[in-house]
């Protein structure tokens, strides 16, 4: 068993060697209209997300996100988003001229700072896009996420209704 150790040791460290992501995000959102009256504005989108490598095709990891909710419901306003999510983003393909397709799946918990205080909203995404090698540490990273957070109230008592949107973002990951 001793002659293992070292092999074991090599391959554990070699596989770890960047194992771990750490990636900033920029972008809009642009939410649609609910079942609420009322009209959504474009807003800024960013994020930072932290993620670590499962097997070479599957990461998983954590986002914090914010984005800008502007509205007319029920009276013009711009709201800020917090979103934490939990991540499992999977690369449908091996890396093509640096080129990594990839799809996501993200699920966690919006909190939306309003008039009447601090509503939270159970919040789901669907994310896609491509990664750029750039360095053996550094990702160029573009795509595209569906969100919906769930019965966001907008006044205590009030109606409730899903904002659902599109989010387009750039990125730079980097490589542990």
């Amino acid at each position: 068993m001793k002659p293992l150790r070292p092999i074991a040791l090599l391959a554990l460290s070699a596989a770890a060697a960047q194992a771990y992501n750490l990636e900033f995000q920029f972008g809009t959102s642009k939410a649609q209209t609910g079942d609420v009256a009322g009209t959504y504005n474009s807003g800024s989108a960013t994020a930072i997300a932290w993620s670590f490598n499962a097997t070479e095709q599957i990461s998983l990891g954590l986002t914090y996100g914010i984005r800008t909710l502007e509205h007319t419901l029920p009276a013009p306003a711009s709201n800020d988003v917090k979103t934490l999510t939990f991540d499992v983003t999977y690369e449908l393909a091996p890396s093509q001229s640096g080129i990594k397709p990839f799809v996501g799946l993200n699920l966690g918990n919006s909190w939306i700072d309003t008039a009447s205080g601090n509503e939270t909203a159970i919040t789901g995404k669907l994310n896609a896009g491509l990664r750029f090698d750039i360095s053996d540490s550094v990702d160029l990273v573009l795509g595209a996420r569906y969100f919906v957070m769930y019965n966001v109230q907008y006044v205590g008592g009030g109606a409730e209704e899903d904002v659902k949107g599109w989010e387009s973002f750039a990125g730079v990951r980097l490589k542990f």
